[in-house]
């Protein structure tokens, strides 16, 4: 375990909150599932999923640049989709996947 890890549960124990872990295999295959199979993938997937965080989202990367700092807040909001989806039922949270992707929010004065 990493000494950040170490530390993160060190002080959830102090202040008595509870720690969940999603293992990177169950991450990894439920994006997978669900048809995403790249970082830009699931972070398109979850901006469209949650369209606040759509002007967040960046450009997608050439092979020889460094991956772009927002990329950290999908990958949060990932992790927080999966632990999720994880916690359902499987179909369950394919719904609620596909469900949430098409939505899109109506102009003003629509």
């Amino acid at each position: 375990m990493s000494e950040t890890v170490s530390k993160v549960c060190e002080e959830a124990r102090a202040t008595h909150t509870p720690i969940a872990w999603v293992t990177e295999h169950a991450y990894v295959r439920l994006f997978e599932g669900l048809g995403d199979t790249t970082n830009q993938l699931i972070a398109t997937s979850m901006a469209e999923c949650f369209p606040e965080l759509e002007w967040k989202l960046p450009p997608p990367r050439k092979p020889w640049q460094p991956e772009n700092w927002r990329m950290l807040l999908f990958d949060a909001v990932a992790l927080g989709f999966s632990y999720f989806a994880l916690k359902m039922e499987p179909d369950a949270a394919r719904e609620m996947f596909f469900l949430a992707k098409p939505f899109q929010r109506l102009p003003r004065g629509a």
